[in-house]
């Protein structure tokens, strides 16, 4: 497994807490297993989405798509340094 950080204090809506008794109450694991299960799935999802986005990308002019004006330039975050921190 691997090592768990501490949020410290979470705050959730009624209807998050209802969802996770719910999910806990038919998957017999706690409340706190739950949440913590679908945020890492969340992460990883959203991660490999950020992959596939990178790699997609064209490799020169990935800070637009190639127009002259400078207004129509998109900045870029280089995902695969940012995944990797």
């Amino acid at each position: 497994m691997l090592p768990l950080e501490d949020l410290k204090r979470l705050k959730i809506t009624a209807e998050t807490r209802a969802w996770l008794a719910a999910e806990a109450r038919q998957s017999q694991r706690t409340m706190q297993q739950v949440a913590r299960d679908e945020l890492h799935r969340i992460a990883v999802t959203r991660i490999h989405a950020a992959k596939v986005l990178v790699s997609l990308a064209p490799r020169e002019g990935r800070d637009g798509d190639g127009g002259d004006s400078q207004s129509e330039r998109v900045p870029v975050i280089d995902l695969r340094r940012e995944a990797a921190q």
